[in-house]
């Protein structure tokens, strides 16, 4: 059986550091992943992203992200020499130079703060203090027609072995999604701030997330992002079994095109997105996405037990639905 979400997270979540501060992660009554710490790895539609926060990667300095320091100082010293009643979003069309779109500082992570910039089209990310907005020129974005599955992927999600929830362990897929990746640096921009932020939006019902368990009922996959309008903008995904963060996302995708959603958004583009059916399309596009209805159930999301994903056709529509078992 797989643990419920509390009422509430951000009443009563400890959240603390794990081995040397290296490893970031928290406590949790309900996540219970195969491999803790260590093996809740994998890579995602937001890890394409690589380390934008500092504007250095590990490993060498990219010459785009060094044309962007100068910017970022100005911005560091504007942000600070401003009163913090009067900080305001900045302007998503005014960046610093290259594709990526800084665009300033995160002033605070309070609900009301990200899901207005979010509405905006930024999104907030840093693995170096403080967080900030970016805008990126192009955006990343899976309209659900689009949708490419894989045909040994549909195959598996078909014949089962694993089952799916929505907003049953957002706790868990933080975790998850947090964990040190194998063979890469301790770094990551899902830091006890950022974890605190996602769960006060999934308080308030704009965060959810996508858990895929195993037949020991251990979390093995996942991912979650945030309902924003019309358009769920995917922050990140893990794995630890073969093909798990790839069944969130195809459970993701059919409830998404059942419910009436627009687009999935990836941020920037990775080899892996592209193989999903992702294409990059204009800010400005993408901007436009965003002013269309709102979409999907209000409160906490469950799994419509009835849309039927694994024989799911996108170019056709959404999922069809199964028929209604009769009582016996």
């Amino acid at each position: 059986e797989t643990p419920g979400a509390p009422e509430r997270y951000t009443d009563a979540t400890q959240f603390h550091r794990l081995d040397d501060g290296r490893r970031l992660g928290f406590q949790s009554g309900g996540a219970r992943c195969a491999t803790p710490r260590v093996g809740c790895a994998g890579r995602g539609p937001a890890d394409g992203l690589g380390a934008l926060g500092s504007g250095v990667r590990l490993g060498g300095v990219q010459a785009q992200r060094i044309s962007a320091l100068p910017q970022l100082a100005m911005m560091l010293a504007r942000h600070y020499a401003t009163p913090a009643a009067l900080r305001g979003l900045p302007d998503p069309d005014q960046v610093a130079p290259g594709k990526e779109g800084l665009c300033g500082i995160l002033a605070d992570t309070r609900v009301a703060t990200i899901l207005a910039g979010m509405r905006q089209g930024l999104y907030p990310m840093g693995h170096v203090a403080p967080m900030k907005w970016w805008s990126p020129v192009q955006r990343c974005v899976v309209f659900p027609t689009e949708l490419r599955i894989e045909k040994n992927l549909a195959r598996r999600i078909r014949n089962g072995g694993y089952r799916i929830t929505f907003d049953a362990d957002p706790l868990g897929v933080l975790a998850g999604c947090a964990a040190v990746r194998e063979r890469r640096w301790a770094l990551t921009w899902i830091t006890p701030d950022m974890m605190r932020a996602a769960l006060a939006m999934f308080d308030a019902g704009h965060m959810h997330s996508v858990e895929v368990w195993n037949a020991e009922g251990q979390l093995v996959g996942g991912l979650y992002g945030y309902a924003v309008g019309p358009v769920f903008s995917i922050e990140s995904q893990f794995h630890i079994e073969r093909d798990t963060s790839n069944i969130a996302t195809v459970a993701l995708l059919g409830h998404l095109s059942a419910w009436g959603f627009a687009a999935a958004d990836g941020k920037a583009m990775t080899s892996h997105l592209k193989g999903f059916g992702f294409r990059d399309i204009p800010r400005a596009t993408y901007r436009a996405l965003l002013d269309g209805p709102a979409a999907g159930p209000a409160g906490r999301w469950r799994i419509d037990d009835a849309l039927d994903i694994g024989s799911w056709n996108p170019a056709k529509g959404p999922p069809s639905r199964r028929p209604a078992a009769r009582a016996a």
